[in-house]
């Protein structure tokens, strides 16, 4: 049966893609090779670039996604059922860590006029407990966190709600390309036509490429949570130098590693979970917690550290939205208006050329 779009990766980029197109009145199957909730992991941060060494592109991309969470909630009828708790705190590490931190301050108050720097009674008193090397850093008060699990559960019901299909443990072996034209998408035994295609795939979205194209160097980032229960709870995430101690929702805390390369295999290892566990560092208190579970995702990333989004030069009926490393959650919404436009021939209002998935080939 013809579907007007199929959607390959049931991860939330993918979801929150599936259900703005569903809402628009298109038919929509989603497929994906797991389980549900497989691609729903992470802490659920909807925050801006917290590194300081970003590519300006990225940090303007993620600023703009930033922005549209509000609207989407409200258009995706979710503002109700999905409670957003606010507040990051990135801070420094070493002196080095505070100079560049101080570096990008004047960028980050003029973007996020609530953003406030913190140092010394001002910083222990917005989050008490802070290890002893931490000196100073940035509240991002328009930062907020959201439940991972919650959102792809609700995405999937609105979905199906809207007349969208979900097919899941159904892995997508290659595009269905006739001329400049994908088709569909060729599934284990049958070949599923759609009136365009949507790559939302994660980390294995090389492996979809259009047949002979010879995109940017590709790797698969590996990142690793472990999840304490019977200790102090932080009024806000605490993100350091590529690591972090998060509240959730369920009354845990998680405590996160700094992403590292993978084969492709998202089990964490001794070493992984070693460095894991040193991020208490940042909240000593918690490092008498209790591990309750240990989680390993993978995430794309493009060598380059800007995801892949837009359409494939020379080939029609086809878009791509991944490679958001550790900010597809807050690209989300973002990435589902671009493939919108897209699909509809309307002008996106910010230039695509740095995240165009062939730009390898140029």
């Amino acid at each position: 049966m013809l579907t007007d779009v199929v959607i390959v990766g049931g991860g939330l980029v993918g979801l929150m893609t599936a259900e703005r197109l569903a809402r628009e009145g298109l038919d929509v199957t989603l497929v994906d090779r797991g389980e549900p909730g497989a691609g729903w992991s992470g802490i659920g941060l909807v925050a801006p670039a917290l590194d300081g060494a970003a590519a300006p592109p990225l940090v303007d991309l993620v600023d703009d996604a930033m922005h549209r969470w509000p609207d989407w909630l409200v258009d995706a009828d979710l503002a109700d059922q999905l409670p957003l708790a606010a507040g990051v705190l990135a801070v420094a590490e070493s002196p080095f860590h505070r100079q560049e931190l101080e570096r990008v301050r004047p960028r980050v108050e003029r973007r996020h006029p609530t953003a406030e720097w913190l140092a010394g009674g001002h910083l222990a008193e917005a989050v008490p407990g802070l290890g002893r090397h931490i000196e100073a850093g940035m509240l991002h008060r328009d930062a907020q966190r959201v439940d991972p699990h919650r959102l792809g559960t609700l995405l999937c019901a609105s979905l199906v709600r809207r007349g969208g299909r979900v097919r899941w443990g159904t892995p997508a072996l290659a595009l269905d390309v006739r001329g400049d034209r994908v088709h569909g998408v060729r599934l284990p035994g049958e070949i599923l036509p759609g009136g365009a295609v949507v790559l939302a795939t994660g980390a294995q979205a090389p492996g979809l490429w259009p047949e002979g194209a010879a995109p940017l160097a590709w790797a698969a980032q590996r990142w690793t949570t472990v999840l304490l229960d019977g200790v102090p709870v932080p009024p806000v995430a605490i993100v350091g130098r590529g690591r972090l101690v998060a509240p959730l929702d369920s009354g845990h805390v998680a405590l996160v590693s700094a992403a590292e390369g993978s084969d492709y295999r998202a089990g964490a290892s001794a070493a992984t979970l070693r460095r894991t566990l040193d991020a208490a560092d940042l909240l000593p208190a918690v490092a008498d917690g209790r591990v309750v579970a240990v989680e390993a995702w993978l995430g794309p990333a493009p060598v380059d550290g800007l995801p892949l989004m837009g359409g494939w030069a020379g080939l029609s009926g086809l878009a791509v939205a991944v490679g958001a490393d550790g900010h597809g959650l807050t690209l989300g919404p973002l990435m589902a208006d671009v493939v919108y436009a897209l699909l509809f021939d309307i002008a996106v209002p910010f230039n695509l050329a740095p995240f165009r998935p062939d730009r390898g080939e140029a």
